[in-house]
């Protein structure tokens, strides 16, 4: 018993100093307080991807891969086809430069009917 109280009350004096030196310095605001980026500026667009004008509805053709990562300020453009339902267009897509990671519609078009 004399042991394990001698080998706790030595240790005491080590756990003190062991936490002094670990403590972190202060080189900003808390995690807690600071605003953090939830991406990393890119905008992610889930592919395919389909919109609407009027009342003819397109939709990404083929089989893309299912992300697009667009960097801030760069821009995307989709080619829309859909069989059987015969409409056909594009849209054009821009990545805000700013890095917030919102992209927004530049221009879009899609007729019902056949390209050809």
């Amino acid at each position: 018993m004399k042991k394990i109280m001698i080998s706790v009350l030595a240790s005491v004096p080590l756990c003190v100093v062991a936490a002094c030196v670990s403590e972190a310095t202060d080189d900003g605001p808390d995690t807690a307080e600071a605003m953090q980026p939830l991406t990393s500026g890119t905008c992610v667009i889930l592919r395919p991807i389909g919109w609407t004008v009027g009342g003819a509805r397109c939709q990404e053709a083929g089989s893309p891969p299912p992300v697009l990562d667009l960097s801030p300020g760069g821009r995307a453009s989709f080619q829309g086809f859909i069989p059987g339902i015969t409409s056909f267009g594009t849209l054009t897509v821009q990545c805000d430069a700013n890095g917030d990671g919102i992209w927004r519609v530049v221009s879009e078009t899609c007729q019902a009917g056949h390209p050809i």
